[in-house]
């Protein structure tokens, strides 16, 4: 494998994600409805509740065209994001294209060790590599060729903690919970967790994921009707977008240049009108 480049953990390439937004109370009688099903993913397992901290470094155009296609619910849309899940130097960062087409959802992504992915995306120097590198190799041209159609920046870094499961047995089923969403702005590639300048996405509740391939199980559909769940829009670099020009303040443009409020804004957090 060239220097540079690294291993990815499988994902579900193709799937569904139903998203709910789900009071504190409500999170945890789920964790208990669905304990006979599931267990903690192979990452979450080695932590304390099941809970890893996440961080992706969102790119999106001057005008927040990335940011509009979700908010207004184009059906055929994708994000730009490079991923972290530690400040650790030697872990590594993922670029990742997310595309939504209809109700499907592809991912494609390439692991990078971080210096690498920084030099990268502060040069756009393609490290020099040729296609005999593979599918991985591929994956990151798609990453760039994106960014650079797109003409794409850096805009916003959004973490959260994830507590993440998956079905026993294999089945191709996760199911997410996350909580403590925050944003920073960010203009330049930073995958950093920590530091000064976060602000709470102030999110009410429990941000939940069913992500399945083809059909979910039959149980599945028990604990939606058991907890009455609604689909809802809480994606989360909307979410935070939103906070962001909610605050209307000198921080909130710390590193960008002033690009004013979405069309049609009224103050309100997306999942204002939905819940």
């Amino acid at each position: 494998m060239e220097r540079g480049l690294v291993g990815a953990e499988n994902l579900l390439p193709c799937r569904y994600e139903c998203k709910y937004l789900v009071s504190h109370a409500a999170a945890t009688e789920i964790r208990r409805f669905i304990q006979p099903f599931m267990v903690a993913d192979a990452y979450a397992c080695r932590r304390a509740g099941y809970r890893y901290p996440i961080c992706s470094l969102y790119f999106d155009t001057l005008g927040l065209d990335l940011y509009r296609q979700t908010a207004t619910g184009e059906k055929n849309r994708f994000k730009l994001r490079v991923r972290s899940y530690s400040d650790d130097a030697a872990m590594p960062v993922y670029l990742e294209v997310k595309r939504r087409i209809n109700d499907v959802i592809l991912k494609r992504r390439a692991g990078l060790h971080r210096d690498v992915a920084t030099d990268m995306l502060t040069t756009g120097d393609s490290l020099g590599l040729d296609d005999s590198t593979g599918d991985l190799l591929a994956d990151l041209h798609f990453f760039t060729g994106h960014v650079r159609v797109a003409s794409a920046r850096p805009f916003l870094r959004i973490r959260y903690i994830r507590e993440a499961y998956e079905a026993k047995g294999g089945d191709p089923l996760r199911i997410t919970l996350d909580t403590d969403i925050a944003w920073r702005p960010t203009s330049t590639p930073e995958f950093g967790l920590n530091g000064k300048g976060w602000h709470s996405a102030c999110v009410p509740g429990t941000v939940l994921e069913i992500k399945f391939t083809d059909r979910y199980p039959g149980w599945v559909g028990e604990l939606i009707r058991a907890f009455d769940l609604q689909r809802e829009s809480v994606a989360k670099y909307v979410l935070s977008v939103d906070s962001l020009f909610a605050r209307r303040g000198p921080e909130a443009a710390t590193g960008r240049p002033s690009i004013g409020p979405p069309a049609g804004w009224d103050g309100r957090p997306a999942w204002a009108h939905e819940v």
